[in-house]
């Protein structure tokens, strides 16, 4: 099930698995019932068991023992299943959500993607969704376990006093409604410290999961690892502030039950003087009034999980609410791109920069082969996103064929440019995943065809294990001009009607960047090469200045 709106609510989230979430009610309900019903039953059962023996009295031990085993062991087993149940709801529940923000991930603007950093989309996918679990485990169901049950047993004793069922609503409503919400209020600050304490503590370990070599090398671990052992001590302060508000309110709780019990005892005293209540039925209302409150107990131990839960859906809120593409409508273009025209096309990434792309006017064809040289951040990468409808924003005409690119879908699009971008960028796998990704039907004679052109193939073959070397995090085992050279053997094992090549010759030596430039661009057409250096420039057929 997908959500429809772009918010996410606990309504919403409980909505993925609906069906699960009422049974878990139910049975957490029938758990709850049965462990009230023990203590009730066991409570009179001893009560009328002394007073029998007090007054000489023979009674039936055989049908309340049973029905105290009974109780027993439905107790014991509605746990079991309130635990498989609920649990394995949750289960359900975050797969759902993480499926869900996934999707939605790969459907942020481009544009907004650009300003998220990548601890914001691992923060809010996998810990955000992680702290989500305690929505029901610890926040919803708790708080309906409460309502029934209370609820329940205060209108069963309201049958015998309505002035002691009103004592009983009160102590709930202060215990479970009123002293919470002061709490929650009274620390709001802490809990907004808390959750930017946490995303900066995630912040700053993606930094050292993705950067260790450059803090390292630039003396700045020291300083990174002294933040973070702030920001660890900072949180564990405040999480030690709630773990005593925990006690607190559980000491609270566990104070209203035992003046819940006495209050019973007292106002129930009268009937029993008079007659209209037995012993054990006196005693068994004083154990109802009780053991109401093992509902309420998990509410003090969801004030903190509160806090997280809120912090959770704003932080998944904040995702979800990014602008969407909604460029996939368009039209397919299911023709060979022969043809891109830019005519005055400017484009800036926000109103207050200026523009990076100024009333740029040109053509490509795919019968020829294009050098696009201009120096550094002038706009080059930027054009790439342009005529690859990975920005759309812009002012301006670009044509495909001499038809608007903007009518058709950026998937469609895409189909027609097999890009080596500026970045090299892996996902962690090995060097055969690599080429899979792009081209699953690649095989592995290809591949080594490939290699050779970018002077690669001896390399791979000394590896232990050949094109089934792992690669590392984001390529880290090998070099800079290695990656440089395996991103351009990437993009070279796609059949597209335009090669964008940008800045190829990075981290490579001359001799060797014109080598393989020249293989590339004597062998094929429509190749586009990006750069701000003359390596390659005189295979071209055609040099277009910025």
């Amino acid at each position: 099930m997908q959500l429809t709106e772009d918010k996410l609510t606990l309504k919403k989230l409980l909505s993925f698995e609906i069906k699960a979430v009422i049974l878990g009610v139910l049975i957490s309900v029938a758990a709850a019932l049965s462990s009230i019903a023990l203590m009730g039953s066991a409570a009179w059962f001893l009560s009328a068991m002394g007073i029998a023996g007090a007054s000489g009295i023979l009674i039936n031990i055989f049908i309340p023992s049973a029905l105290i085993r009974m109780f027993a062991l439905s107790r014991t087993a509605f746990r079991y299943l309130e635990r498989l149940v609920t649990h394995n709801a949750t289960f359900k529940i975050i797969a759902a959500l993480r499926s869900y923000l996934f999707e939605r991930i790969l459907q942020i603007n481009f544009k907004e993607a650009l300003n998220l950093k990548k601890s914001d989309c691992e923060r809010r996918f996998r810990e955000n969704t992680m702290r989500l679990e305690y929505a029901f485990l610890k926040d919803a169901l708790p708080k309906l376990l409460a309502l029934i049950i209370c609820t329940a047993a205060i209108v069963f004793i309201g049958i015998f006093d309505c002035l002691l069922a009103f004592y009983l609503f009160c102590l709930i409503f202060i215990c479970a409604v009123l002293i919470p919400w002061l709490f929650t209020y009274f620390l709001r600050d802490k809990t907004l410290s808390l959750s930017a304490d946490l995303s900066a503590l995630n912040d700053g370990a993606v930094k050292v999961g993705e950067g260790l070599t450059d803090l390292i090398l630039n003396h700045a671990d020291k300083k990174l690892k002294a933040d973070l052992l702030m920001l660890n001590k900072r949180i564990c302060k405040v999480r030690a502030v709630f773990t005593l508000v925990e006690d607190m309110l559980l000491s609270i709780t566990y104070l209203a039950s035992a003046v819940a019990l006495i209050l019973s005892l007292y106002l129930i005293a009268p009937y029993y003087a008079e007659g209209k209540v037995n012993g054990a039925c006196y005693v068994l209302l004083g154990i109802i009034s009780f053991s109401m409150f093992e509902a309420v107990f998990p509410l003090a131990l969801s004030f903190t999980k509160f806090a997280e839960v809120r912090h959770a859906f704003n932080e998944i809120n904040a995702l979800i609410n990014l602008p969407k593409n909604q460029n996939e409508q368009g039209q397919e273009f299911d023709e060979n791109l022969k043809r891109i025209t830019f005519k005055n096309v400017c484009f800036s990434y926000s109103k207050e920069m200026p523009l990076i792309i100024n009333h740029f006017s040109a053509s490509f064809v795919n019968c020829k082969n294009y050098a696009l040289c201009a120096e550094v951040g002038s706009g080059k990468t930027t054009l790439v996103y342009l005529m690859t409808s990975l920005l759309k924003d812009y002012d301006g005409i670009i044509l495909l064929n001499g038809k608007d690119l903007k009518s058709f879908s950026e998937s469609s699009i895409r189909k027609c440019f097999s890009v080596a971008p500026q970045s090299n960028d892996f996902f962690s796998g090995t060097i055969l995943d690599l080429f899979k990704e792009v081209n699953p039907e690649i095989d592995e004679k290809t591949i080594f065809k490939l290699l050779d052109e970018v002077e690669l193939t001896d390399f791979v073959k000394s590896l232990p294990l050949g094109l089934n070397q792992f690669l590392g995090n984001n390529g880290i085992s090998v070099s800079g001009g290695q990656s440089r050279r395996l991103v351009l053997a990437r993009a070279l094992c796609r059949n597209c009607d335009f090669l964008i090549l940008d800045e190829p010759g990075e981290g490579l030596d001359i001799r060797q960047g014109q080598r393989i430039l020249k293989r590339i661009l004597c062998s094929r057409k429509g190749v586009i090469l990006i750069s701000h250096k003359s390596t390659g420039l005189n295979f071209c057929d055609e040099i277009i200045r910025i």
